[in-house]
């Protein structure tokens, strides 16, 4: 059987790529990225510490204390009633505590996207895509749990 042969304009783009990337290797002004691109394709995960100190990086592995991180977040939605972004962020994080019934797990999860439809009315399209997303969510995986306990429900 024969196997379709690409088309020869792929060997052309193919070509004409390599040929970019030597003549930015050959140049002085763009060797130094090229060449660190080319290393990188090259580096296993762990000699990335290495590659992050060359290009700068002070801080590395990142060491906070995480109930200060989670302070300075909630102090940052509190401080910022009025920006967008940030409050969808904190509905989007938000996850209800682990004694919520199971029944109204979803519920509560999409509790605060809906109370930000009525503080920012210009952004209800938006938070209704998000609201409808989480809740197909919610019934794609109720669907795979039980199709996966009984698959007489496939039937």
């Amino acid at each position: 059987m024969d196997t379709p042969r690409p088309h020869p304009a792929s060997y052309w783009l193919l070509g004409g790529t390599l040929l970019l990337f030597l003549a930015l290797l050959i140049l002085p002004m763009t060797h130094w990225i090229a060449a660190n691109q080319s290393v990188r394709l090259f580096v296993m995960p762990n000699d990335y510490v290495v590659l992050l100190k060359d290009l700068g990086v002070k801080e590395f592995p990142y060491t906070a204390d995480l109930r200060g991180v989670e302070r300075a977040r909630q102090e940052t939605i509190q401080r910022n009633p009025g920006d967008y972004d940030i409050q969808l962020a904190a509905a989007l994080a938000y996850y209800p505590p682990p004694d919520t019934p199971a029944e109204n797990f979803y519920t509560a999860r999409l509790a605060p996207l809906r109370a930000l439809k009525a503080r920012f009315p210009e952004h209800r399209s938006t938070l209704s895509a998000h609201i409808l997303r989480y809740a197909c969510s919610h019934l794609h995986r109720h669907h795979d749990h039980a199709s996966r306990r009984r698959p007489d429900l496939l039937r």
